[in-house]
Parts: structure tokens; C-alpha cells; sequence
């Protein structure tokens, strides 16, 4: 007998694009039928030049920054997310800096999380080559199922093409 897998930790990696809420829609989903957690992880880039930038500006100054900044995210997390499925389902907030694959793929090692979520950009040729993929990445190099939600152009182009 086949046993559908339960998906009770789920990492939905988040970008705040305008794919994001789409594909949240699809984590909240998986997360109520399996009486799951989501972890809502945004991963911040490494900022070039940090040491450089640590020497002009004051610590007290980078402080405050850093905390508006979180206070901001959390607000953003709060308002776009949280909020449109928080009766049903759990929610742990996740803010990493680093490379975005590693610091998606080391979490959800370090959590045993059952399923990641991701959305993508829908970027083709040059784009894609320039600006690489994280969901690429993070399918090429997860041990973790992951649950790939295209962007609504390319999944509207894919409609067309089986539907027309």
C-alpha cells in the first residue's frame, strides 16, 4: 500500500517577489492539510565591502540599521504571509545572510525539514546565465524533496500551450 508522505516541516524560502505570495499560497496549503510548521526564510546576499563599510561607519550606527532592517522584514513577513494563513498553521520566521542555496539547504538540514518551497523568477537566456537560479541550485544540491512553483508568466505560457 502506498503511504502519501506528511509534510510537517516546511521551509518556504521567500525573496519578496511577486511570485512569493503565489507560491506561499502552495506552502500554506501543504502546511494545513499536513498540520505542518512553516519556516519563512528570507536569506539575505553577503554585502560586499562589509569589512570596508564596518570601518566608516559608526557600530551604534550599523546596530540600528540592522534592527530596522529586521523589524522591517518581520513586518513584511507579518503583512504579506503570516497573515493570510496564521489560524491554521505555525510560523517560525528565518533571516540568514549568505549564499541563498547553502544557507536554504544547510537549514533545512540542520530543522530535518520534510519539504522545501520555492518559487522562481521565470528569467530565460542571458538573465538566467548572468543571475544563475537558486531553485536550480537548491534542486541540484538538496538531499530534501523540493516543491518548485514556476512564475505566473511561465505558468501561464504553459497553459496556453496545453490549453490553445
Amino acid at each position: 500500500m502506498f503511504v502519501y508522505p506528511e509534510y510537517k516541516k516546511i521551509l518556504f524560502c521567500v525573496d519578496f517577489s511577486e511570485s512569493s505570495e503565489r507560491t506561499f499560497a502552495y506552502a500554506c496549503a501543504i502546511a494545513k492539510r499536513d498540520k505542518g510548521k512553516i519556516y519563512l526564510m528570507h536569506v539575505m546576499p553577503i554585502m560586499p565591502n562589509k569589512g570596508f563599510i564596518e570601518n566608516l561607519i559608526p557600530q551604534d550606527v550599523l546596530d540600528t540599521a540592522y534592527k530596522n532592517n529586521m523589524e522591517a522584514l518581520e513586518k513584511e513577513f507579518q503583512e504579506k504571509f503570516i497573515s493570510k494563513c496564521k489560524r491554521d498553521v505555525e510560523f517560525e520566521v528565518v533571516i540568514r545572510e549568505g549564499r541563498e542555496y547553502q544557507e536554504i539547504i544547510k537549514f533545512a538540514l540542520e530543522e530535518k525539514v520534510d519539504l522545501i518551497v520555492l518559487g522562481t523568477h521565470g528569467w530565460t537566456g542571458i538573465g538566467h546565465v548572468l543571475l544563475g537560479s537558486v531553485a536550480d541550485k537548491v534542486v541540484r544540491n538538496s538531499p530534501v524533496p523540493v516543491f518548485i512553483v514556476p512564475s505566473m508568466k511561465k505558468y501561464e505560457e504553459g497553459r496556453a500551450t496545453n490549453h490553445g
